[in-house]
């Protein structure tokens, strides 16, 4: 039986974190949890995990209401801040960890150093968590995660590729790949649907705490056909923007360091350049991109908020 959401609401006060969420985490897939940074993503893994009460709505795990002593022996889990008392060294808490998974002290000493070489964290153990980078205490925390992971089958992971250095996103998506390979369940968030494009097989996507898509990566590519843009860098992005919403065009993102602009065909970037050039406006590059996963990430997003959504 997999992860069941059904009809869930969360509200602070006049906040509403969640509206109506209903889905299904299947079993044996990796999901990508995707959504901006106070979209819902840690809500929802927070009320899966029994540690936020809904304001409505129902979520069980493999049957058992959420929070039940049965449901949380099922569930592993990664917040995204590492919140770890620091006088406790790297090998203490992971002791402390298999102790609360009722392993004896051969399996936990056992556990805990086959966890931290997995995450390329031997070398601290005997370090106080206190005294650790953000990045190091986040591998620290994962591999926490992996002691007594033999009786777990659900692994939530809170943006677990946040605040670590390229090396290590490398370490944990190889992690992430070879626990799906042996058949458990991910749920892994993120606000970068590129962090996660290439470990998940499933896609779940929040914002402002309505559930916009949930399918293949592939079916959100066919369904949502991204389109092919270009991206102008100019000092004066301001005066790029006026052009060309004066000859139609609709600029979807504009930085001080430039532009990007969606098209219907590739073929217009050539005429996008010569209405620049034309009006005075100085190009100091500019490249043309097909349409990327992340591309129809924004265009779904984009035509819910054209629809009017998002509003409290």
């Amino acid at each position: 039986m997999p992860i069941r959401v059904e009809g869930l609401e969360k509200n602070y006060g006049r906040i509403w974190a969640l509206r109506g969420v209903s889905l299904e985490v299947e079993e044996g897939y990796t999901h990508a949890l995707v959504g901006p940074n106070g979209s819902g993503k840690t809500t929802l893994i927070k009320t899966i995990l029994g540690l936020v009460r809904p304001t409505s709505g129902t979520v069980s795990v493999d049957g058992y209401p959420a929070g039940r002593r049965e449901a949380k022996r099922l569930l592993s889990y990664v917040p995204e801040v590492p919140e770890v008392p620091g006088w406790l060294t790297v090998e203490r808490l992971l002791d402390v960890v298999g102790r609360l998974e009722g392993l004896g002290p051969a399996e936990r000493a056992s556990e805990a150093r086959r966890a931290l070489e997995l995450l390329g964290v031997s070398h601290l153990r005997a370090r106080p968590v206190g005294g650790l980078s953000k990045g190091q205490r986040k591998r620290v925390l994962i591999a926490a995660s992996l002691v007594g992971m033999e009786g777990k089958k659900y692994f939530l992971l809170d943006e677990p590729l946040t605040g670590l250095d390229p090396e290590a996103v490398e370490t944990v998506r190889g992690l992430l790949a070879g626990l799906s390979r042996e058949g458990k369940t991910l749920l892994v968030s993120s606000h970068i649907l590129k962090e996660l494009e290439t470990i998940a097989n499933r896609l779940i996507i929040i914002y402002r705490g309505i559930l916009l898509y949930k399918g293949t990566l592939e079916d959100l590519a066919a369904t949502v056909k991204a389109k092919p843009s270009i991206a102008v860098r100019t000092p004066d992005p301001a005066l790029a923007a006026r052009v060309l919403e004066s000859h139609g065009y609709k600029p979807d993102i504009v930085t001080s360091a430039g532009l990007r602009v969606y098209l219907d065909d590739a073929s217009e970037a050539d005429k996008i350049l010569d209405l620049l050039r034309s009006a005075g406006v100085k190009i100091t590059a500019y490249q043309v991109t097909e349409g990327t996963l992340e591309d129809a990430y924004r265009m779904l997003v984009k035509r819910y908020l054209e629809r009017g959504g998002g509003s409290a």
